[in-house]
This record gives structure tokens, sequence and C-alpha cells, in this order.
């Protein structure tokens, strides 16, 4: 059977670039934190990698000597750095209109308008589920969406506990999974429906799935870039430097002992990581759960009595529903909700040591095509639009920041 071609294709192109070239390339959903906030950066390309300069020890070589003497001068060691090599990793999100629906749009005595009621939704939902894909990524991955904790009924998978992120799991519906035992594929699964309240996935079946087992976008084991929880959590080599040689490429760890994340813990965490260089500015990425713990334990600490050195004073803490803003060894530490994170954990982020490395930010643009926005499909009476991107995130001073685990939170 030969293949269809929409007629009018050339004339939707122009028509889709004015209409959404200004538009949906520049819009982020709020949940998109580290995406709006961690710049992208393009980097030296050597083959399929980007090539990012790091410095991993300082100079040495120090002389000390009497102002009355003539020192011999210790000879110098000098500062070691080296070429971290990051693989930029490639995503595509896929969505169509049928030709009657692109036909209709053209024909309308206001194609414009009729271009934004009739393909909006598809093109701004294609985007924004493209890069909450990508911000999932950013902290999870290599690590995956989630750990099985159990399964039922021949179709239910609850979640561990602190592996749950509710945010990772919103309109998740028909999504399809692939649930691995270690490197090992189990299979491929399907989404059917979420409970928020259980932590629970009913898929389209859970036969062969077991306690222990990990879940990921289908098809994207073995190609995800690195996130900010490898990163972090990294005792090895990543990008082309062992953690385990070099300490200023390996993360501080804090342990917050099977409990909840009190504001003690964290400034503990954030001490821990100053000596290592963390300085200015923090931004610790916590679980809506978490923050409601965080929340408690900081007004447990406060005195609105107006005196003493727990009296309340706005510019040592600024409670609010969207952030938390404290004085630490370190500086500033601003709290945030992600509901992407999972609730076992927190992560305490020197936000201007990160990048997103690669040749391109997410666009509509297909390399090599220009101005091109819908394909025509073979077999399928139905064009085509792609949102694509290509890079990873990068930290360059992993030292600097801080994971913390063993979080189990008083507040669900």
């Amino acid at each position: 059977m030969a293949s269809q071609q929409f007629a009018d294709l050339t004339t939707l192109q122009g028509l889709t670039k004015r209409v959404y070239s200004n538009t949906f390339e520049r819009l982020w959903p709020d949940g998109a934190i580290l995406q709006k906030e961690i710049p992208f950066a393009s980097s030296e390309a050597i083959g399929e990698r980007y090539v990012q300069g790091v410095q991993l020890t300082k100079a040495h070589g120090l002389t000390i000597a009497p102002s009355s003497s003539t020192p011999v001068l210790n000879a110098a060691v000098t500062s070691k750095t080296a070429q971290a090599l990051v693989d930029g990793t490639q995503s595509i999100l896929r969505d169509r209109i049928s030709y009657v629906a692109a036909s209709r749009i053209l024909k309308s005595k206001n194609p414009e308008r009729a271009l934004k009621s009739g393909t909006g939704t598809v093109v701004e939902t294609l985007r924004l589920s493209h890069i909450d894909k990508l911000e999932v990524l950013m902290l999870y991955g290599q690590m995956g969406l989630a750990t099985v904790a159990s399964t039922s009924g021949g179709t239910d998978v609850v979640i561990t506990a602190s592996e749950w992120a509710p945010g990772i799991w919103v309109g998740s519906e028909d999504m399809p999974i692939d649930v691995y035992n270690g490197a090992v594929k189990v299979g491929t699964f399907t989404v059917a429906s979420v409970n928020f309240d259980t932590r629970t996935l009913t898929l389209n079946t859970n036969a062969g799935i077991i306690a222990g087992y990990t879940l990921y976008y289908a098809g994207s084991f073995g190609g995800e870039f690195a996130g900010i929880h490898k990163i972090l959590s990294n005792t090895g080599s990543l990008f082309n430097i062992d953690a385990s040689q070099y300490a200023l490429w390996k993360s501080t760890s804090y342990g917050f002992g099977s409990g909840a994340a009190t504001f003690a813990k964290l400034l503990s965490a954030n001490s821990r990581a100053r000596s290592r260089g963390q300085r200015g500015k923090i931004k610790v990425l916590v679980s809506p759960a978490t923050f409601v713990d965080m929340v408690d334990s900081i007004e447990q600490k406060r005195d609105f009595s107006g005196s003493g050195p727990a009296a309340y004073n706005p510019n040592q803490v600024k409670v609010g529903t969207e952030s938390i803003q404290v004085y630490a060894p370190t500086g500033v530490m601003e709290i945030v909700v992600h509901d992407m994170v999972k609730a076992g954990y927190i992560y305490g982020l020197m936000m201007d040591t990160w990048k997103r490395i690669g040749s391109t930010d997410t666009t509509f643009e297909i390399p090599g095509r220009s101005g091109e926005y819908w394909w025509d499909l073979q077999e399928v009476a139905a064009l085509e639009i792609r949102s694509f991107a290509d890079w990873a995130p990068f930290c360059v001073r992993p030292a600097a920041q801080f994971l913390g685990t063993g979080i189990v939170n008083t507040n669900g």
C-alpha cells in the first residue's frame, strides 16, 4: 500500500511556526524546578560525548620559613585537573492529529485561532509531558522510577515507601514501563491506574514481578543519563573520573537514621558539606511529606514572645506554602517541595555548580528539518509532531552537594 501524504503540509508548517515558535518553546511547567534553575550549556563535543574541565585537588608544595631566613623552596605540587566526559542523552516524544483535524484547521475562516484550539492541547501537552519526564530523569536517571515493595491480586504493585514520589506517577495511566531484576528485564507492562493513598500501581498484569524489582520508563534502561541521585551517590567512576581516588568527586552523604527529617539533622548534613566546599545559597529539594515534617520541626523551635534567642525574626526563618528559608553554616538554605523527589531522600544542591550539557534543550525543531513541525505518517491518515532534546545534567563540584538518606516521614 502506498503511503499517504497531506496536501497542505507546507502551509500547516508555516502556520504552526507563526503560532507556536515564540509561545510553547518557552513554556515551562511549575514542576520543572531543576530544568528552570539549571541552565542549558553547550560544551565541546568529542564524538558522542561532551568535555568539561574540573578541578580535583588543590595546589600544594607550600614553603614556610621565618622572615630572617632564605628558605629553600619546597617542590611544587600542582593542582590536579581532569576532563570529565559527559554523555548527552537524546529523547524524543511523539503525538499526532488526524488529516481531518488538520484540513479543517486550514480551511477555517481564522486558521491561527483554529490551530490554537485544534492542536493547542496536543502541542502543549506534548511539551509539558516531555519536560516532566526529563525532570524525573534529572533526579533518578539510571536509578529507576521506583522499586517494588509487594504485589497482589494479579495486577497491583505497591511501591516501596522510601521510593514513592507522587509527581512521578501523575497522569501515568496508559504509560508503558519496563520492570528489571538488576540488569535482567522481566517484561514491559502498562499502568492502568494509580492509587496515591496506598502507593499502588494497577498494571495490565503483575505476572513475574516480585519485591525488590525496579521500574523504568519503557525502553530507557541502559540509555538514561546519570541523574542527580546517581551523581550524589556515586563512589566509583563517573564521567571518566574515579570518586574513590578523588574526594572532591564524591558528594556528602548523611543518614537520617530511619526517622523524620528534622531541622537539626538538616543542619548536620549541611555542616558536613560545608567542610567540602558548600557555600552560598543552597536549594534543598524534599518530598511533600518531608516538607511537612520540616515545617513542624522549625515551628517548634520558634518563639513568638518577642524575646530570647529563638524569637521570631523574618530574616532568619520565612515559612510559606512553597519554601522555607533558613540561615545555615554555609549561608541561606531554601527548602523547596519537589513532587518528584522520593520520600526517603533529600538533595542539598549548590545550583550554580550544575549544568545541563548537550546539543539542544527541549524543542520542536528537529535537527536538519528547520521549520518542519509535522510529519506524514506511513499507512495512517495522520500527522505527527515531535518534541526533541539532547542533554545530560552535570555537576562540576560533587563534593559541595549533600544527599540525605534513610528518611521516614511522620506525615504520610
